[in-house]
């Protein structure tokens, strides 16, 4: 393909945008592979260890070009604030709404920002969520979860058909 600029890049943004987009279609296992895959690629494989640059080495026409253009940084902070952490203020309504994203393998995870603090352990099939709200107004707290069962456990009684039965 001819170089035009836009085009055939391999940019981070767009690639942070895309699993932002996948989280808040409920789909943390792919964002996540995909989060995960663009930051190592820029921040850990790249020409500039710890950068969020523009394009990445993949870029067929510029490689690591403008490592000092960093455009993806807000889309980074924002798929990790949203996306997989869930986090999401509207300090107009008074509403803090938080829906993990995280893989479904992960048992904890915790960030530390200066308007909040949230926390998360998983224990077999006890999750403990921690939330500190440092907004300057307080906010009602909503927290969207994924079940982990479809039905409840009964322990040391016998099933309803059972007793019908016995």
């Amino acid at each position: 393909m001819p170089y035009q600029w836009s085009l055939n890049n391999v940019v981070m943004a767009e690639a942070a945008h895309t699993s932002l987009g996948f989280w808040q279609a409920n789909r943390p296992e792919t964002a996540f592979q995909l989060f995960k895959g663009e930051l190592l690629d820029s921040m850990y494989l790249g020409l500039c260890p710890g950068n969020v640059g523009c394009m990445t080495s993949h870029d067929m026409a510029r490689g690591e070009a403008q490592r000092d253009f960093c455009d993806a940084i807000g889309v980074n902070s924002r798929a990790l604030v949203e996306g997989l952490f869930g986090v999401k203020p509207d300090a107009l309504a008074g509403q803090l709404k938080i829906v993990p994203g995280f893989p479904a393998k992960w048992d904890h995870a915790s960030i530390h920002h200066p308007d909040f603090s949230f926390a998360f352990r998983r224990a077999g099939l006890t999750e403990t969520y921690l939330v500190e709200s440092k907004f300057s107004k307080p906010m009602k707290l909503t927290l969207q979860i994924c079940a982990l069962r479809t039905a409840p456990e009964v322990t040391g009684q016998r099933s309803t058909r059972e007793m019908e039965l016995g």
